[in-house]
């Protein structure tokens, strides 16, 4: 079943069930000019509606999920999150409540520079830091709203306060966190600590709540320990927008790793997830960040 004709039919689906609530499929702009289809359902009285993505239940549909299957997991969905929000609308038209919630993230400048033609943003190398408002859902992590300059004009604040609320909440919430790269493998696949797997000379580095954590480039002076435990500058290769990884400069040519992270981003990370094909260099003589 293609794409267009799947979009109707499970609208149809929706309709059928929401009986005199309403079905809307809009396309939506992601991180890196990404398209995404998403669909919202509402009923009369619902103070929310959920977005829900259909790009990737066709992908399961074409990978063999039955049609009736796919409809009664989106319903299940819907059912689970209608009416509710994880954003307080009152919090967020306060900016003194605001500014306790704003968070940076980098973004590529040249694949988002549409984007970035409406929100306040700083250019850092080939990169632009963008700021967010991020509120924890309590339910499946955080729920973030990219921040607009229509925002700071209805907040009556510039792009200094904004920057410095985001620059302040990175380091009340902990800063960076660095780990070894073999501590986080051990983690994922719940291994212990004296498990046997051999250390890795790289490194992981992200915020505590590991959302949009490659920021920590900003943060040029929070590497300067490691830099110095190693006693050499640090290559950053950038994962994703969400974590960076670092390693010393005895680890290959950068043109060797640039090749490494294309590959890796090509074929591993999702396209609104993915950071940069550059490598860059720390200094640690300096405290500056480049692109090696």
């Amino acid at each position: 079943m293609d794409f267009e004709k799947f979009k109707q039919k499970i609208k149809e689906e929706m309709q059928f069930r929401l009986g005199t609530g309403s079905v809307e499929i809009r396309e939506t702009i992601k991180n890196n000019s990404v398209k995404r289809t998403g669909m919202i359902l509402s009923r009369p009285g619902d103070e929310a509606s959920p977005v829900i993505y259909l790009d990737a239940w066709h992908e399961k549909l074409c990978g063999g999920k039955g049609f009736g299957e796919t409809v009664e997991e989106i319903w299940g969905l819907y059912l689970q999150y209608a009416g509710k929000t994880p954003l307080d609308k009152g919090e967020f038209m306060d900016w003194k409540r605001v500014r306790k919630k704003v968070s940076v993230r980098l973004v590529h400048y040249q694949k988002n520079r549409e984007m970035l033609e409406d929100v306040p943003h700083r250019r850092f190398l080939d990169l632009a830091e963008a700021y967010y408002f991020t509120a924890e859902t309590g339910r499946d992590g955080f729920a973030a709203v990219l921040i607009t300059d229509s925002h700071m004009d209805y907040w009556g604040i510039c792009q200094r306060e904004l920057r410095e609320a985001a620059y302040e909440n990175h380091k009340k919430n902990g800063g960076t966190k660095i780990q070894t790269m073999d501590k986080v493998i051990r983690e994922m696949l719940g291994a212990p600590a004296d498990s046997g797997c051999s250390p890795i000379q790289m490194y992981v580095a992200t915020n505590r709540f590991k959302l949009g954590g490659a920021a920590a480039m900003l943060f040029a002076g929070e590497f300067s320990g490691l830099a110095q435990e190693l006693g050499s500058d640090l290559y950053i290769l950038p994962s994703s927008i969400h974590e960076i990884l670092l390693l010393p400069v005895s680890a290959g040519k950068p043109e060797e790793l640039a090749e490494i992270v294309k590959e890796v981003n090509r074929t591993q990370v999702m396209p609104e997830e993915r950071l940069s094909d550059s490598v860059y260099l720390y200094d640690r003589k300096s405290g500056e960040i480049r692109i090696a």
